[in-house]
């Protein structure tokens, strides 16, 4: 699919996180200066935001594809990469692993009453602002908000054609997985020095594959939770020494390597089971392992050899007594 145009209508009829923001300009604007401060708000905070996808997301693809495909800036591509890992993580962790569609795809509208419930929140925000001048004055802020929420309520809502268009973006966003998948892999043997990014970048080829489970460990790093596929028991695991050490499930919110191995009084936690690593030098490992096993090795970083190794590894359940296998799909 070729890419909206900045300057195509359909951009300012595409919701956001921080609203109808006309995504399509802004993008034009990053491509031609592509700064940090500015990549992070826009990619990670306003087309997907605290694991919530917009349509402007998904419409956004074909343009940073493009971008990504002839782009020389390293930063760039691995934003891009890393965007895109996010957003199959984030869009897909719902849907079936074999042939999702477009209906399967959070935040992206695809009906006239489902565009209207999205703006549903700025009639309630228009409604609180004229209660509350009816008994004071607003603040300057409050009144530019009060114009812009105006402003976002007059806009018209997209057409039969529109909305055929988004189903069209929705389908290339799925069919254009296995190109974002490269680009992760790609991009990943640009940055074997960068640890995060190398976890982030093959969290993202996992989501692209749609194998939900291993992109969930591969996001959490080094601590986490998972759970018994033989009998649903809730652990914690922290990596200890090169091995995954498995805890009983702590119901308190607080979470991080910092503290995954103590308790809310900070006393030591005692791990109820130890994961056995798949030993990949050996090659022990299921076949959808040989691309992760092999990136891993490319690595520079021990760490993320000892994650990956551990999360095709396996473990004995301390409630059912079954071996099982650390993460499932």
């Amino acid at each position: 699919m070729v890419p909206l145009d900045p300057s195509d209508p359909l951009w300012q009829k595409l919701d956001s996180a921080y609203g109808y923001l006309d995504i399509g300009k802004r993008l034009a604007v990053l491509a031609e200066n592509w700064k940090e401060e500015d990549v992070s708000d826009l990619l990670f905070n306003c087309l997907i935001h605290q694991e919530s996808c917009y349509s402007a997301a998904y419409a956004a693809v074909p343009q940073l594809l493009a971008l990504a495909k002839r782009s020389r800036n390293k930063r760039q591509k691995l934003d891009i990469a890393l965007f895109f890992g996010w957003l199959a993580h984030c869009a897909l962790r719902e849907a079936p692993r074999e042939d999702p569609t477009v209906a399967h795809l959070p935040g992206l509208i695809l009906t006239l009453s489902g565009w209207n419930r999205s703006r549903d929140v700025y009639r309630s925000l228009v409604s609180h602002a004229e209660r509350r001048m009816q008994n004071s004055a607003l603040s300057e802020f409050d009144l530019q908000r009060l114009a812009h929420y105006r402003e976002v309520l007059s806009i018209k809502p997209p057409t039969e054609a529109d909305f055929q268009l988004l189903t069209e973006i929705g389908e290339e966003f799925i069919s254009s997985l296995p190109v974002i998948s490269r680009l992760c892999e790609d991009v990943f043997v640009e940055n074997l020095n960068d640890e995060n990014a190398c976890r982030h970048l093959m969290s993202g080829i996992a989501a692209a594959r749609r194998m939900h489970g291993l992109a969930d460990l591969l996001e959490s790093g080094d601590a986490g939770d998972l759970i018994c596929i033989s009998c649903g028991l809730e652990l914690d695991y922290g990596l200890l020494d090169g091995q995954l050490a498995l805890y009983q499930k702590r119901e308190d919110p607080v979470r991080g390597p910092s503290h995954w191995d103590r308790n809310v009084d900070g006393s030591p936690r005692r791990a109820i089971a130890m994961a056995t690593p798949t030993d990949w030098r050996a090659g022990s490992y299921e076949p959808v392992g040989s691309l992760f096993h092999k990136l891993a090795a490319q690595s520079n970083e021990l760490k993320l050899h000892s994650l990956v190794s551990n999360i095709f590894g396996t473990f004995v359940c301390p409630s059912c007594k079954d071996t099982v296998p650390v993460f499932r799909n």
